[in-house]
């Protein structure tokens, strides 16, 4: 799971009215290919509700999750970039990277790999700058770290 976001997997909007619109707009492909169950969706806002924005990762992004489970299905990431910041309890974001590990050990190397990407603050202006999907998959292909 090292690896950049399928381009199927990411996609670009506007606006969004909530963040939780926007994290079940990022969870929307993993829940369609069989990534996630909907349930999921849900205990990442219970998670929200009970431990406030542990989701905020770095300025502008958000890392939707929750702990393993069965709910779901295979590893996996998507993307959302939202060209108009959305307000994630005091924090403007526009990007919403949501992350689906089946155990523990999958988990930790996912974010591993995420932090390694979101410490380069250019990293993260470049994601925000891209205008298309491709753009941002170019972005993944030549910074993302896979080791």
């Amino acid at each position: 799971m090292d690896e950049p976001i399928k381009h199927e997997h990411i996609h670009i909007m506007d606006t969004v009215d909530t963040f939780q619109e926007a994290i079940m707009q990022a969870a929307t492909p993993l829940i369609n290919d069989g990534y996630i169950d909907k349930a999921y969706v849900q205990d990442i806002y219970d998670s929200l509700e009970k431990n406030g924005p542990y989701i905020v990762v770095a300025d502008y992004v958000a890392l939707p999750h929750a702990q393993p489970s069965e709910k779901v299905l295979k590893n996996g990431l998507s993307l959302l970039l939202l060209n108009t910041p959305v307000d994630l309890l005091g924090n403007p974001i526009h990007v919403f990277i949501v992350l689906a590990a089946k155990d523990s050990t999958a988990h930790l190397a996912s974010l591993k790999s995420l932090a390694i990407f979101l410490m380069e603050k250019e990293n993260i202006d470049a994601l925000i700058g891209a205008e298309s999907v491709p753009g941002i998959q170019k972005v993944l292909e030549e910074r993302w770290q896979t080791s």
